[in-house]
């Protein structure tokens, strides 16, 4: 593996433990944005219902415009011809202050619809990114990949490291943690086990070694931007496509400190 693919998941990880640690605070308020639009959307369809109904008086007040503006020219005598003149001028009144009912509700309208947009272009964008590190979580929890904080029982001893490729194994440190690399016989061996689960290797002198892995986490986003900061120390010219984290690899290489246990 080279250190492209490796940074290039360094980034989607880090990226995706800062949305987990962050739902916790966001999504109470996320729901109540969601019940926000909910309000806005009620809010759009009254709105709606006030306009049909104005159109409606709108309609009805014009006929009832005309059919006395038909009895004023008919009128036959002086009392008619008053009488549908004040009626004429009641309705068209009516038809005035519908007008402005009409425009008044129109344009809360059209700001309800943009905050309605607004709201949820933000609620969505949100959404979509706690989906999407909801999945990443729920397929790689508790299975150890690339960057894994790893606790195991080996040879009676109880050891804690994270998991780096072989170029990124004496080029950073995590909190005093033991480095291993993906390509050693150990990192190798641990690769795509569980919790609970037992697993053998060969150490390059030749010997045969079992333990079981006792618990596997990802590091702490903050833990990550500090590895992402040491990486990027030395400049990339280039970004290949995204890493496999669970691919495994045949070659593997460790440094005289590690050969006992296979580092």
């Amino acid at each position: 593996m080279n250190d492209y693919d490796a940074l290039d998941y360094a980034y989607e990880l880090r990226d995706h433990l800062y949305t987990f640690e962050k739902m916790e605070v966001i999504e109470p308020k996320l729901k109540s944005d969601l019940d926000s639009l909910s309000a806005i959307e009620e809010n759009i369809f009254n709105l709606n219902q006030q306009l049909d109904d104005l159109k409606r008086l709108s309609t009805r007040l014009d006929k009832e415009y005309q059919v006395y503006n038909f009895r004023y020219g008919l009128g036959e005598s002086h009392s008619d011809f008053q009488n549908s003149k004040i009626m004429r001028k009641e309705i068209w009144a009516k038809i005035y202050q519908a007008g402005e009912d009409r425009e008044k509700y129109m344009s809360e309208l059209r700001a309800q619809r943009k905050l309605r947009d607004k709201v949820s272009f933000e609620v969505f964008d949100v959404q979509k990114k706690f989906d999407s590190s909801r999945n990443f979580f729920n397929q790689n929890k508790d299975v150890i990949s690339l960057y894994s904080i790893v606790t195991v029982n080996l040879l009676s001893d109880q050891m804690k490291f994270v998991l780096v490729t072989e170029s990124q194994r004496d080029r950073i440190s995590m909190d005093n943690l033991d480095i291993y690399s993906i390509d050693s016989p150990l990192g190798n061996a641990c690769l795509g086990k569980r919790s609970g689960e037992k697993f053998t290797y060969v150490t390059p002198n030749g010997r045969t070694l079992g333990g079981d892995v006792i618990y596997c986490d990802f590091p702490t986003a903050e833990q990550m931007d500090g590895l992402i900061r040491t990486l990027e120390a030395r400049p990339l010219s280039q970004r290949p496509a995204r890493v496999n984290p669970f691919e495994l690899f045949d070659r593997y290489g460790s440094n005289n400190s590690r050969n006992r246990k296979g580092g």
